[in-house]
């Protein structure tokens, strides 16, 4: 494991169903879903993203990768 500090708050959970979700969705691995959505860019999209419905969030953030 890398030293880091960890993610708080919301964040975490809903990076978590937001991964599962979109490896649902599009029924891909998910290696394949860290490929297309790297971690770094969730974590800066969260506050745009976090309060949309989770399908939708997936929907657009997949249409534009």
């Amino acid at each position: 494991m890398k030293p880091g500090k960890p993610l708080a708050g919301f964040m975490p959970d809903w990076i978590g169903e937001f991964y599962a979700y979109y490896q649902w969705y599009y029924n891909i691995s998910s290696s394949e879903v860290l490929k297309r959505v790297p971690l770094d860019f969730l974590k800066k999209a969260y506050h745009g993203l976090h309060d949309l419905e989770l399908d939708l969030a997936v929907q657009k953030v997949g249409d534009e990768r």
